[in-house]
């Protein structure tokens, strides 16, 4: 009886938790950036990504990621990859997933006309020809430099990118969610 009494007690301040508001949908397959902050963030984000072959003639890719923040900043900072990547080199050491990606999470706090970057490289776990890249942007001023650099033997065809030798390159600021495509061609 004390025990059903205790468990009562219990229930009646019991609040179920309510699910976080989704801002977006990550996509299961393709690359991914994002950023979730509690205010908007300004600074440039670098975006490399580089194919190459094993020796089985399989195709292999890797992402660096650097994001440069400038402040005044005082936020907790949540900077979105794809879920399933392994994680080569990072500068933020706690990790977890949400909105279904994998998210390097810290504290951020600095002062104005401070800069503060954090740089990532991970590897995807397969290579298809065919690349999209999801962006999911913060409010604020961010300018993205992506680039993506395929095999020496192979091209990549990409009508909105801007073509320099054997890679292609997109500059620009993204205000809302945007996805890109490219094809790795022979």
């Amino acid at each position: 009886v004390f025990c059903l009494l205790l468990i009562a007690q219990v229930m009646a301040f019991y609040e179920p938790v309510q699910a976080a508001k989704i801002p977006f949908e990550v996509p299961k397959t393709g690359d991914v950036i994002g950023f979730d902050a509690d205010q908007p963030l300004t600074g440039n984000i670098q975006y490399d990504v580089t194919w190459d072959k094993n020796f089985l003639g399989r195709l292999r890719r890797v992402s660096t990621l650097k994001v440069s923040l400038k402040g005044p900043l005082n936020t907790p900072l949540k900077i979105l990859v794809p879920l399933e990547v392994t994680v080569l080199g990072k500068d933020i050491r706690k990790e977890e997933t949400i909105y279904g990606a994998h998210a390097f999470s810290t504290d951020l706090s600095l002062p104005a006309n401070e800069t503060k970057v954090f740089n990532f490289r991970y590897a995807h776990p397969e290579s298809e020809k065919t690349y999209s890249l999801a962006v999911f942007p913060q409010n604020g001023n961010l300018t993205y430099h992506l680039s993506l650099t395929p095999p020496g033997d192979m091209q990549m065809r990409a009508p909105e990118w801007e073509a320099k030798g054997n890679r292609v390159t997109w500059d620009g600021a993204i205000k809302n969610a945007r996805r890109f495509t490219a094809q790795l061609e022979k």
